[in-house]
């Protein structure tokens, strides 16, 4: 993977024992870089999962789908409870005070009055980024 330094491109090395003098990379056992591919001290890094924001075009859509849809779709009896309950045992809900539900941390909405989950989950086309809601049929 290639990365930017002080406008300088160089190559990023998937070892522990590595940092940036500037925008040099450097080996913290003091050996020579360009040899990483064969250090015996190398301690490579776990993979790391890219997590890829949703294009803020694609998400304004979804929003507005969302919106629309409570107003042109009905709910299922008991889905919106069932949304309710599935996000607080979500490691990604964030509570608030009652009579307010909480937020979800995961869609990238924020805490604006319109992502509250008692607002979100009574949107038909809404969607969970982490597809625990029911699945609507």
């Amino acid at each position: 993977m290639k990365i930017k330094v002080d406008g300088k491109i160089i190559e990023s090395i998937d070892c522990l024992r590595w940092g940036l003098e500037g925008a040099t990379p450097i080996c913290a056992a003091g050996l020579d870089t360009n040899q990483c591919g064969t250090c015996s001290s190398r301690k490579v890094r776990p993979v790391a999962v890219r997590v890829t924001a949703q294009p803020m075009l694609q998400k304004a859509v979804s929003w507005v789908k969302a919106e629309v849809s409570r107003y042109t779709k009905e709910m299922e009896p008991g889905e919106y409870k069932a949304r309710i309950a599935a996000c607080q045992s979500c490691d990604f809900f964030e509570p608030a005070p009652d009579p307010l539900v909480g937020y979800c941390k995961a869609c990238g909405c924020g805490q604006n009055p319109r992502s509250e989950l008692t607002v979100k989950g009574k949107m038909p086309d809404a969607q969970c980024p982490k597809s625990k809601w029911p699945v609507r049929p």
